[in-house]
């Protein structure tokens, strides 16, 4: 998927039980619902996409594994602009996802938080983002197994850069 201007719809992107798909170089924004929202996937790219102004998240991930979120801009979305859970889409699964390496990013002006993982599985690696300016928390991390957190810029988020929570 990729080169598209996608933008009014209920979700921007919806992917349920793939595996290798591609998101690149497109523009989604203004949806009802969500930009992305990836529920059992393997090996997914998302790379150099701008995701703004969605009435949800930018994008929702549970029950993934092997996803590679890259060089995004993700902007003024209405709730995240990533959440990782057990939890996509208005549906719940057995699951949050693991092995995901979310790099490079620009994440701003989102009216929650910027990265939000909850009852998610091991191996989720925040690296090298620049996390900015979104109403609550740079990054927030809940009931998480073994993850990574390293070179972020993480700047005038109006809560706490990285807050640690068991709710």
């Amino acid at each position: 998927v990729s080169k598209n201007k996608i933008s009014g719809s209920g979700n921007g992107i919806k992917a349920t039980g793939t595996s290798y798909l591609n998101i690149s170089n497109n523009e989604i924004s203004k949806n009802s619902k969500s930009g992305i929202v990836l529920a059992d996937t393997t090996s997914t790219y998302i790379v150099n996409n701008k995701i703004n102004s969605n009435s949800h998240s930018g994008i929702e991930m549970a029950k993934s594994t092997k996803t590679y979120i890259h060089g995004n801009t993700i902007s003024s979305n209405a709730k995240n602009g990533i959440i990782l859970s057990d939890n996509a889409g208005g549906k719940s699964y057995s699951s949050g996802p693991q092995n995901v390496y979310i790099t490079k990013n620009t994440i701003s002006n989102n009216l929650n938080t910027g990265i939000l993982v909850s009852d998610a599985g091991n191996n989720i690696n925040i690296k090298s983002n620049t996390i900015s300016s979104n109403q609550d928390n740079g990054i927030a991390l809940s009931k998480i197994g073994s993850n990574t957190i390293q070179s972020n810029v993480i700047t005038g988020n109006w809560a706490n850069g990285i807050k640690f929570y068991d709710e």
